[in-house]
């Protein structure tokens, strides 16, 4: 990786920081006038930069190479050999998150050997504390055996909301984007809030246009999937 790539990276998670900080006064604000989905998809703004920039970039080199002009040196100017001890801190670090990642990943997915399929797409898993969607393509539900069958409905219905709305795939985007960008903690704090907004949206979605009686369970299996979760 060259120096000016590297450089590219930094400037781009300084830029991220600093479009989370404008981020979180709008986020107040839709949370408190309009549905949780808009402050969910208010969180698209940082990819939708990272895409911006980097389409921007390879136009900005078409045109300099094709007027011939002078290569510009990255707009963060920093010593050369200090920009070499941040590069292989970067590469570090990112080695760890991935390796973390990775770890995390194949113990999670030993959780599940034994799962039993309850019906299609859905399975039951013993070794599992919270209901989760696995999959990009085909997309398999899990729920803990400890969660009370009465619960299901409700449970399975939330999950196919996060799939019908590709919310799988938003995650995977989070999670990569920690893997690029570790060094900038307001991402991960970010984070935090685009799942807990996903969530709050998922569910908006699912008791929009219900019956009160279907609420009421509804609100009941979140009280019992957050106590198994040790979330309340």
């Amino acid at each position: 990786m060259s120096n000016e790539t590297f450089l590219w990276i930094f400037s781009r998670g300084i830029e991220l920081g600093l479009i989370v900080v404008c981020l979180l006064p709008l986020r107040a604000l839709f949370r408190r006038k309009i549905p949780r989905l808009f402050s969910y998809i208010l969180w698209i703004a940082l990819p939708a930069n990272i895409v911006y920039r980097f389409v921007t970039g390879i136009v900005l080199v078409k045109i300099r190479k094709g007027a011939d002009m002078v290569h510009r040196e990255p707009k963060v100017v920093i010593d050369e050999s200090t920009v070499r001890i941040m590069k292989w801190c970067w590469i570090g670090g990112t080695a760890v998150v991935v390796l973390w990642l990775t770890v995390s990943y194949i113990s999670f997915l030993r959780k599940l050997i034994g799962s039993i399929r309850l019906q299609k797409g859905v399975y039951l898993a013993d070794r599992i504390r919270a209901p989760f969607t696995l999959g990009l393509f085909c997309p398999k539900i899990y729920l803990p055996v400890s969660l009370q069958e009465e619960y299901y409905e409700y449970v399975i219905l939330h999950e196919r909301v996060h799939i019908s709305r590709k919310d799988v795939w938003m995650k995977y985007l989070a999670v990569g984007f920690l893997g690029l960008f570790w060094f900038q903690p307001l991402l991960w704090f970010a984070c935090r809030l685009f799942m807990n907004d996903m969530e709050e949206a998922c569910d908006e979605t699912v008791i929009r246009k219900e019956t009160p009686e279907f609420r009421e369970g509804y609100a009941r299996a979140l009280v019992e999937v957050s106590f198994q979760t040790g979330k309340v």
